[in-house]
């Protein structure tokens, strides 16, 4: 498995989940790969894998993968054969990176290199959600640099036996960039709590959910703000983030700090087991597609409010389980009212969330991945024998 994040922040922010990296408990014995210089103990992240022995390994810095510099195609090709090197010591039956990155590009090498089978799990499109969001200018260099790594996710993409989608949108992306085979295989959630919302009923003060990394594209400034125009209701913020100050700053001068609670890191263990104990999720997000993030209340059956991206199709949003609103204080606070003035409307809401998402139920998600991974892996012993 190859993997740009810290494995020690997401232990720490709480967001690791059992079997996350060993779906199924296919494999015995899993090697993670991460391309930075995290040093991170695997007896303290080993659920990750299920009943699989971990290995962890850094491949140190990675820096200039984000850098205009003469030098990046030479680092480049001593760093991607450094680590194909070690992948060829391990001897992997099967290759797997999240998202695109450096990371993939190492695993498609690696799989071409070695003939050994490699999955992509696609969790964005790049073109909508950094190379369209970042102008020209004044941020030329950083979208000079994502102009150039879209060469490198092309080689990676049409180099994977399967590229699995975990939305909709992104679809398109990786079939216009040469994948041979997608296939829509939704992000695995918690696969050992799921608590079902049983009473609409209203707490008191009313308690509102919001959950997610605290920048701009994802900032809930707006449903913040929105409070000043509801009475008597509370707010949870699960997350951090560049923005994390200011939001706190925010919540001061609209006068709501004491119902604004800002909780930087839960572990998703015990978020999934509270969602029931909230009246509505509120999100915003101008990314494409359905985060983990919301994907869990709607599995929860939690009544679920989203902001809208104009002009972007977005399936897994786009329909009467949720409720989207414009990215303004007013219209959060005009739907959030309409929510907690009906316990009707609200039940009725989450009971359509709950069962258009049973399709991303942990049970299905987690065997369609051990399907996939079993698929390839009967394939390449055939081609062996």
């Amino acid at each position: 498995m190859l993997v740009s994040d810290e494995l020690s922040h997401l232990h720490a922010k709480g967001e690791l989940v059992n079997r996350y990296y060993n779906p199924g408990n296919v494999f015995d014995e899993v090697h993670i790969l991460l391309t930075n210089a995290d040093q991170v103990d695997p007896a303290t992240v080993g659920f990750v894998v299920g009943e699989a022995k971990l290995h962890v390994h850094a491949l140190g810095g990675s820096s200039f993968f984000w850098n205009l510099s003469p030098r990046f195609i030479s680092r480049l090709r001593g760093y991607v054969q450094r680590a194909v090197n070690l992948i060829r010591s391990i001897e992997p039956a099967l290759l797997r990176s999240y998202d695109v990155g450096l990371h993939a590009f190492i695993a498609a090498q690696a799989g071409r290199a070695l003939g050994v089978p490699f999955v992509l799990s696609l969790h964005g499109n790049p073109d909508l959600d950094f190379r369209a969001l970042t102008p020209w200018w004044p941020q030329w260099r950083r979208r000079a640099v994502l102009s150039l790594h879209r060469h490198l996710e092309r080689a990676t993409l049409r180099r994977a036996d399967v590229v699995a989608a975990v939305y909709t949108p992104i679809v398109s992306y990786a079939q216009r960039l040469g994948a041979r085979d997608v296939r829509v295989l939704y992000n695995v959630l918690n696969p050992d709590i799921i608590v079902q919302k049983s009473s609409y009923a209203l707490h008191e003060p009313p308690r509102l959910l919001s959950v997610g990394r605290q920048h701009k594209a994802k900032t809930p400034e707006a449903i913040i703000r929105a409070l000043a125009h509801l009475d008597h209701v509370s707010l949870t913020l699960v997350g951090m983030g560049p923005l994390h100050e200011h939001l706190k700053q925010v919540a001061q001068e609209c006068g709501i700090a004491s119902r604004v609670a800002f909780v930087p890191a839960i572990p998703n263990y015990h978020l999934v087991k509270s969602l029931p104990d909230y009246d509505l999720f509120v999100a915003h997000n101008v990314y494409v597609g359905v985060a983990k993030a919301v994907l869990e209340p709607l599995l929860a059956g939690l009544p679920v409010i989203v902001s809208k991206r104009a002009g972007v199709p977005n399936p897994e949003l786009d329909g009467d389980w949720v409720l989207s609103v414009n990215n303004t204080p007013d219209d959060y606070a005009a739907a959030i009212r309409y929510l907690l003035s009906d316990e009707s409307r609200r039940a009725a809401l989450g009971r359509r969330a709950a069962a258009y998402a049973a399709r991303y139920h942990p049970r299905i998600t987690e065997q369609a991945y051990a399907d996939l991974y079993q698929e390839l892996l009967s394939k390449t012993q055939r081609r062996l024998a």
